[in-house]
């Protein structure tokens, strides 16, 4: 009986989430250059890194 309350809550979620999905949000926003970069070697391949920037942004275009 667990299984089939779970299964049905599972399926409510999926089917909840794919009709956010078909609402479209939009905006645009401009950014400076950033304030701080600071970045790591992944060490997986030669190259890779992992990246954090810290920076400030507006709205030009709000969310619709």
């Amino acid at each position: 009986m667990k299984f089939k309350s779970l299964g049905l809550a599972v399926l409510l979620t999926a089917f909840a989430g794919s009709t956010f999905a078909q609402n479209r949000i939009s905006g645009t926003e401009k950014c400076s250059k950033p304030d701080s970069s600071q970045s790591i070697e992944v060490g997986d391949q030669s190259g890779h890194m992992f990246v954090i920037e810290r920076g400030s942004c507006t709205w030009s275009v709000p969310l619709l």
